[in-house]
This record gives structure tokens, sequence and C-alpha cells, in this order.
């Protein structure tokens, strides 16, 4: 009784499982800040902010989930300090994305110092990771140890050298996440789970940042027309993703990239739709711009349904031709928007339309053609 007892840790945390999801929440807490920065500013400039901001983000996911993706296959006991650097990298994650939606001249120092302590926080978790059957590859630890250094050197170099030297220590970050994608020691099926997951997240962010939109307006502001987009592209969305891309199956080595980066495009893309969908939702008068318009719908439904053909062609599912179609033909909704003054409504109808029937269309034809058979 006595080794049992000295095994028995001394304070009991919930399984792996839902410190995954617990880890989830700070990613939930701080998309909202980043879509809320992007409706502030959705300029060209702002648009790459974005982007590259969520992208080091979902590394940072990726480099954490490879670090702790053991501890799931081998139901392995949580404990106190793998807690700890989980709890400090959500607090990372909080502070970097609301660092973000400031100055450069503000934030910089705070966004850098959090990105510091979120690769930090991934070497730590790798470290407490030792023994587990999955775990990150060696190589991109030191591709994060490398990338913690040169940001570092980013701060003593002068102008415009700084300014390369942090731009390839993010470059050095992505190529870490990349590592993990093609390392052939990943549970796939676990991984698909978990970016299922983070997708689902995104989808409802869409709801959550409609109701943060109406919270600041008046419900009498509310178009109700504007409903009916907003909910078909969220059934559409959900419908397409986990009938087809989830489902994956032997996707290794560049497809495996692919496939995840994709999916960075299509969160990308629905964080910023969720931005032009409260705005179309309480008739905000910044859209009526087709500069406005292109940032806040058009192309970010492009770019959603373009990463949703990607991940249907990679997954061979159904629909990867009739959404590669719909792309094309949102693409010439999005040139006749930025030239013309369509009704933002308009615009918005045409490409709900277009998304509902490249996703539903391939099934219909599916279910018909047993007919035609007999």
């Amino acid at each position: 009784m006595l080794p049992a007892q000295l095994t028995r840790p001394a304070v009991t945390w919930p399984g792996p499982q839902w410190l995954a999801l617990f880890y989830d929440l700070a990613f939930a807490a701080g998309i909202i800040a980043l879509s809320g920065s992007y409706g502030y500013d959705y300029s060209g400039l702002g648009a790459l902010w974005f982007a590259i901001t969520y992208g080091i983000l979902a590394s940072v996911w990726l480099l954490t989930g490879g670090a702790t993706g053991g501890f799931t296959t081998d139901q392995r006991t949580i404990t106190t300090g793998i807690v700890v650097l989980v709890a400090v990298q959500m607090t990372g994650v909080l502070m970097l994305a609301l660092a973000s939606g400031d100055s450069i001249a503000a934030s910089s120092g705070v966004f850098d110092v959090c990105l510091a302590l979120l690769l930090a926080t991934v070497l730590g978790l790798a470290g407490l990771a030792r023994g587990s059957s999955h775990s990150v590859p060696f190589r991109a630890l030191i591709g994060v140890a490398v990338a913690m250094v040169t940001l570092g050197l980013a701060w003593v170099l002068p102008e415009p050298f700084d300014l390369l030297v942090w731009i390839l220590a993010l470059a050095i970050l992505g190529l870490a996440a990349a590592s993990v994608a093609l390392d052939a020691r990943v549970d796939l099926r676990r991984l698909a789970h978990r970016l299922g997951e983070l997708t689902i997240i995104i989808i409802g962010e869409i709801l959550v940042k409609v109701t943060l939109t109406l919270g600041e307006e008046s419900l009498w502001s509310v178009r109700i027309w504007a409903l009916v987009p907003l909910l078909v592209f969220l059934v559409a969305v959900w419908w397409a993703y986990f009938t087809g891309p989830i489902h994956v199956v032997g996707v290794a080595g560049s497809r495996r990239v692919v496939w995840i980066t994709a999916h960075w495009g299509l969160h990308v893309a629905l964080l910023g739709l969720a931005v032009g969908l409260g705005k179309l939702l309480v008739g905000a008068e910044t859209l009526a711009k087709p500069a406005a318009t292109t940032a806040l719908l058009t192309a970010p439904v492009l770019l959603m349904v373009a990463s949703l053909a990607v991940l249907d062609w990679i997954t061979d599912g159904p629909r990867h031709l009739s959404l590669a179609i719909a792309a094309v033909v949102v693409a010439v909704v999005t040139v006749t928007a930025a030239i013309t003054e369509v009704p933002p409504g308009v615009t918005a109808y045409a490409l709900a339309a277009i998304t509902l029937a490249a996703v539903a269309v391939p099934l219909a034809r599916r279910r018909v053609r047993p007919l035609e058979s007999r």
C-alpha cells in the first residue's frame, strides 16, 4: 500500500481531454478580441496583420497540441506543472490578442513579450511530455528555441533590420509548426478531432460577434432580412465541414500541411465574415462603401469557399469541384461589388445562395444517380 500512496498525485486534476477543451477557452476569448480589432481596421494592412496574428496563435496551438497529444493517447495523469504552464499560455494568448489591436508603437513590446512567453511554455510542456507516445519532434523544439532567440535579436538591431529579423522569427515559428504536421507519429484522428473542435468554436464566434454588435446598438436597429444570409452561412459551413474534411484518413506529408493551412484560411475567413455580418445586421453605413463590402463580405466568403474546396479536395470529398466553381463565381461577385454600388444586402444574399448551392448540390446529385440507373 505504501508504494501506491507514494505514486499518488497530491492534487487530482481533470483528464487530458478536459484540459484540451479548457485550453481552447483562451482561444475563444482571444478570437473575439482579434475580430474586434479587425472591425476597426479592415484595410489591406489591417487584414494582413489580422491574418498574421491568427497564424501565430494557430502555430502555437498546433505546437502545444503536439506537445500534449500523448497525454490523451496515453491517458496520462495531469500534473500541477502541466496545468500551470497551460494556464500561463492561456494568459499569453489573451494578452497577445489584445495587444494586436493596439498601435505598433504602443504595444509592440507587449506583443513580443507575450509571443516569447507562448514559445517558452511550448518548450516547457514538451519537456514535461517526455516519455509520452506522441510528442513534438525535436526539430520543432529547435525551431521554437531559434525563433525565441531571433525574436530577441530583433530588439537590438537598427531599422530596417529589426523588422526583417522579426519576420524571420515568425517564419521560423511557422516552419516549426509545419514540422509537427509532417511528423509521422502524429495521431491524425486526434488532430482532426481537435481541429474540428476549434472550427466549431470559430463558427460559434460568428454568433458571439453578432450578439456583441447588437449589444452596442438598439434592438430596433436589427435588420430582420439580414438574418437569412447569416443563418445560411452558418448552416452551409457547418454542413460542408462536418460531413467532409472532418473525416480525414491517411493524409500525410505535404498534403497534411496543406490540410492544416486550409484550416487557417477557413478560420480567418469566418472571423472576418463575422465582423461583416454583424455590421450588416445593424445596417452599418460603412458597408455602403465598396471597399468595406470587399473587406468584410466578399473577400472573406471567397477565402472561406476556397479553403473549403481545398479541404474537401485533400480529403477526397464530393464537393471540391462545386466549391472550386463557387469560388470562381464569388471572385466575380467580389470584383463586381468592388467596382459598382451594389447594395450590401443584395451581395450578401447572392454570396449565401452560391455557398449553399455549392454545398448542397453535390449531395443531391449523389442521391439522384441510383434512381437514374434503375
